[in-house]
């Protein structure tokens, strides 16, 4: 996986490259699914099933 010199972190697009995001998603039929709003969802689902804050 590739990480950025200047950070040495690997960036959100690299994630989506090495995961194949584009492709599953079209594939599956979910052109519109946005891991942001992954993200956002499962924070609120954990957030509903009272899991601390600092997990």
């Amino acid at each position: 996986m590739r990480c950025s010199r200047s950070t040495d972190r690997v960036s959100t697009a690299v994630l989506r490259d090495a995961a194949h995001w584009d492709e599953v998603v079209t594939g599956l039929g979910y052109e519109h699914l946005r891991r942001h709003r992954l993200r956002h969802t499962g924070l609120t689902w954990m957030a509903d099933a009272s899991v601390p804050v600092h997990v």
